[in-house]
């Protein structure tokens, strides 16, 4: 959605279209890895869960 949106606003502006292509791309990949990462490391189930398909994670009070 974000690129057809940069390709209306920019119309004639090559350079700036492939700008804007890059960056969300990176921005998309960033979030992805970043995403991938958070739950891969604090996404642990709580060591007493019988039912691993439930997923409980366990909450802190802060």
């Amino acid at each position: 959605m974000s690129i057809i949106i940069t390709n209306l606003a920019f119309v004639g502006n090559s350079e700036t279209v492939h700008a804007s292509k890059m960056a969300i791309l990176l921005a998309s990949l960033t979030a992805g890895t970043v995403g991938f990462l958070w739950l891969k490391l604090l996404g642990n189930p709580e060591e007493s869960d019988e039912d691993i398909d439930a997923m409980d994670f366990h909450v802190t009070d802060a």
